[in-house]
């Protein structure tokens, strides 16, 4: 029953130590008694930290959503970069599609820029793309190597609907119908 916990902190001044737990008294923490009879007559829990990720806040700033997808769609993803942010020659910045569990372990590059300032990125989903409810968005760049962070809202995508063609070989009026 593993629980992912994330936070952003903006730390008011330099440090060199972090810590991580409960350090409120006895009479300030909220505590709730839990009998375990076949181990003993005390209740207990226990919370294991797996990892900690320590890093510094991207410069580059991402806004997207749209929580829903299609294989095939084309969209524009606007972002930013930190004026702090001094791009190096041949810097490419890179979306990237994780898998459909949230996971960037195998990236997808589904749009690139080369600007120095940010803009507006053209993505193309790909038309190979399993469907699935928990996808997620990054912009990457290459030199300096940052990431920003994910898109904030999981991105469902689906298979496209095969859309309706018109067609007919008569004039259509202002108000008119097309049958």
């Amino acid at each position: 029953n593993w629980v992912l916990l994330t936070d952003t902190i903006v730390a008011d001044s330099n440090y060199d130590h972090i810590a991580i737990g409960g350090f409120l008294s006895n009479a300030s923490s909220s505590m709730v008694y839990v009998p375990i009879s076949t181990i003993s007559t005390f209740g207990g829990s226990y919370y294991y930290i797996d990892s900690v990720v320590v890093r510094s806040l991207s410069k580059i700033k991402l806004v997207y959503t749209d929580t829903l997808l299609c294989a095939g769609d084309v969209f524009s993803l606007p972002y930013t970069v930190d004026p702090g942010f001094n791009p190096g020659t041949g810097n490419i910045f890179s979306v990237q599609l994780s898998d459909a569990l949230g996971n960037f372990s195998s990236p997808a590059i589904i749009g690139t820029d080369v600007s120095t300032y940010g803009g507006n990125i053209t993505c193309t989903i790909p038309n190979n793309i399993v469907s699935g409810a928990g996808y997620r968005i990054r912009i990457v760049s290459s030199q300096p190597a940052d990431s920003s962070l994910y898109c904030n809202k999981p991105i469902g995508i689906g298979s496209p609907v095969n859309k309706p063609v018109a067609s007919g070989n008569t004039p259509v009026c202002t108000n008119g119908d097309l049958n």
